[in-house]
């Protein structure tokens, strides 16, 4: 076999293990998914565990109890910096996909490049302020360079290559997650204890800053080695890195929301100033309590608490849109069932750890590290869920919270345990508070340019002052069936309709919105009497010979008005249904019954129903493409054309989704066409006549099944 076979071979066989969220949804595999998730995760927690003793074996040799609680403190810190960048990155992020939705990717390496460029700046500054605290330590100490000076300067510089390597990596997990086999996930610690173990007969504790260089470098190598392979795969690579003009690229950037993110990011790690705040409350002049020396040891489980729910932001991400809201709500049920479920199981692996610490039982401390670990899972949730979902403020201030009380429970009388008590009972309340205030995604701070079309109806009937509706068509147009305008039209007649989408959206602004119709038009209003700024003259010499016509039914009253006098002059063609094609009521059952009639051995999924069993039989690939499909049907009211088994549409009801429709692509294609055209104008009918209520969701207003 020829290693491209090989490559193939095992590529195949990867995605027949794999089971992703599409998998869960279609086919209610949420527990083989769950699984998959944290199959790695699992193993890296053990394996950290383990090697987390021998860690602290070594600092406590190497280090006086003062210098000690020092190195905790350095690495804390380290932690919050790097957590901070992180959630900083969310703006690249955004914009990464935003730029990735619009068909503008040839944008992305020039815009990741002004991030890398802003974190060599940011990297520079760590390692610059780490040498010069070690040059002032040393002058002011006169002793010489000393191993702890030399420590806290070799964790600054792998500080300083992380914001690099997490800058890197964040741009292209905007849009992908990178692989990693689980050797590369665990080498970076196996490899930096192993070092310590084998320099300390000859180098000591010196082998602890050489150890931090090496695992900083193994690290990074492999976090670029992962990620530039993805790079080259999206044709990102080589980015642009051209100094200032990349740094131009960020000048949009908005600043304030750059500092919540990375603010909020960071105070959902607290986890690392815990172990400082009860070492405050349990230690005795100056020297490490017995509960510090406990916590410090169980600290990896501590993290792994939070750590788990991190793993799920990818996919939170990708239901993050409001069409997704039912979806999301019963993605949500599943997580918070498993927030319980690893809470528990957290806690008895801390239970276990500790009894092999102590060689005996932990009594009532086994009892109260329950609720400690329980409400610690489901606070990670809460607050993934709300960092993904962009309610920044809400993490800002459950984080003040939490912060607070566990600053407070230092002043407190009592023993250690009782504080242990007083910790669990703060975390349920902040969790308590952030599951009250949960609400739906922030919209984005920087709004689509061009519309779907039900978005777009339902903005134009909102118009309460004068408006126009202009339809502009390309002069290219696809060949026609029986169906109507066939949604085939090329890739480069899709990329011209969206890019003079795209122009008369910037010309319009805040007075209007654009939207595309089929393959071949782009529909637009503008608010005020007059030509506006879109008039049919600008738009023919912006043009420059794209357009085929330019119409306008005149101005209007309102946006009502103005779309039905579009739709009397026939502005919209075969793609708008007129008044008179309305006509009856098809409940969700009625639909799939209809559906399934128009075309046999088809499949209908329904997110609040039973999942049909057909749906078993597909591949992990067909059911990631079902979600694409539908979305893209949901942009267009076009079926997007794929060599896929199947033909995908979609019914949304009051911006969420009801019902996905699978149709075989060998049902005759007049059949399809037709369903395509009854099913289009069912989305366009519920949109013009904005239900409300229980009876937008048991049925909708569809087009007259013509025959």
């Amino acid at each position: 076999m020829t290693p491209v076979g090989r490559w193939l071979r095992r590529q195949a066989l990867r995605e027949q293990r794999a089971v992703y969220l599409e998998d869960a949804l279609l086919t209610g595999r949420f527990g083989p998914y769950a699984a998959y998730r944290l199959r790695y995760f699992v193993l890296r927690y053990l394996t950290e565990s383990l090697l987390h003793g021998v860690r602290f074996v070594v600092l406590w040799v190497a280090f006086e109890d003062r210098l000690f609680v020092a190195v905790v403190v350095v690495n804390a810190v380290a932690s919050l910096i790097s957590s901070f960048w992180w959630g900083s990155l969310e703006v690249m992020r955004a914009r990464v996909r935003r730029l990735f939705q619009s068909d503008r990717a040839r944008g992305i390496p020039e815009e990741i490049g002004g991030w890398l460029v802003l974190a060599g700046l940011a990297s520079g500054t760590v390692v610059a302020a780490s040498f010069v605290g070690l040059a002032v330590a040393v002058g002011a100490g006169g002793q010489g360079v000393g191993v702890f000076e030399c420590y806290v300067a070799a964790v600054g510089l792998r500080l300083g290559l992380d914001l690099g390597a997490r800058t890197l990596h964040s741009g292209v997990y905007a849009i992908r997650r990178v692989y990693r086999p689980l050797p590369a996930l665990v080498a970076v610690e196996v490899v930096a204890v192993l070092a310590i173990v084998v320099a300390w007969p000859w180098m000591g504790a010196w082998s602890l800053p050489v150890a931090t260089l090496l695992g900083a470098a193994v690290s990074t190598g492999l976090t670029v080695r992962y990620t530039v392979r993805l790079y080259r795969f999206f044709l990102w690579w080589p980015l642009e890195l051209s100094g200032w003009r990349a740094l131009r690229r960020l000048r949009g950037a908005p600043l304030r929301e750059l500092v919540t993110a990375g603010a909020s990011y960071a105070l959902m790690k607290l986890d690392a100033f815990l172990v400082l705040a009860l070492f405050w409350a349990d230690g005795e002049r100056g020297r490490p309590g017995e509960l510090f020396v406990f916590f410090y040891l169980l600290s990896p489980t501590v993290q792994a608490g939070f750590d788990w729910a991190q793993l799920f932001y990818f996919d939170l991400k990708r239901l993050e849109t409001a069409r997704f809201v039912n979806l999301r709500a019963r993605y949500d049920r599943f997580l918070a069932r498993l927030a319980l479920g690893l809470g528990v199981g957290f806690w008895a692996a801390a239970c276990g750890l500790a009894t092999v610490i102590q060689q005996s039982g932990l009594g009532v401390g086994c009892a109260l590290l329950g609720p400690f670990f329980v409400s610690r899972s489901l606070l990670a949730l809460a607050q993934i869920q709300a960092f993904s979902s962009r309610r920044y403020s809400r993490l800002l201030a459950s984080g003040a919270c939490l912060l607070v009380g566990i600053v407070g429970l230092g002043f407190l009388g009592g023993d250690g345990w009782t504080k242990l008590g007083g910790l669990s009972a703060v975390t349920a309340v902040v969790l308590a508070l952030l599951w009250v205030s949960r609400g739906r995604p922030v919209g984005d701070p920087e709004p689509r340019r061009v519309l779907s079309p039900v978005e777009w109806i339902r903005t134009l009937q909102r118009v309460r002052e004068p408006a126009r509706v202009r339809v502009a068509q390309l002069a290219w147009r696809s060949g026609r069936g029986r169906g109507g305008l066939h949604p085939s039209a090329g890739a480069e007649a899709a990329w011209r309709q969206r890019r003079a989408a795209e122009r008369i959206a910037r010309r319009l602004a805040s007075r209007g919105a654009v939207t595309t119709i089929g393959p071949d038009r782009v529909a637009w209003y503008e608010r005020g009497n007059g030509n506006g700024a879109a008039g049919e003259s600008w738009v023919f010499v912006a043009g420059g010979g794209l357009w085929e016509s330019v119409a306008s039914a005149g101005t209007c009253d309102d946006g009502p008005s103005a779309l039905s006098a579009a739709r009397r002059a026939n502005l919209f063609g075969e793609w708008m249904p007129s008044d008179a094609t309305c006509a009856g009521r098809l409940s969700a059952g009625g639909w799939r019954q209809h559906f399934l009639k128009l075309c046999p051995g088809g499949l209908v999924y329904a997110p609040d129903e039973p999942v049909a069993a057909g749906f078993g039989r597909l591949s992990s690939r067909e059911k990631r493409a079902v979600f694409l499909d539908a979305v893209y049907f949901a942009e267009r009211l076009w079926p997007r054309p794929s060599r896929g088994p199947f033909e995908v549409t979609a019914l949304w009801t009051e911006d969420a989704l009801r019902l996905i429709f699978l149709s075989p692509r060998g049902v005759d294609s007049r059949r399809r066409a037709r369903w395509v055209r009854q099913i289009r104008e069912a989305n366009i009918l519920v949109a013009l006549t904005s239900l409300d209520g229980p009876d937008a969701q048991a049925s909708v207003t569809v087009a007259r099944v013509r025959s």
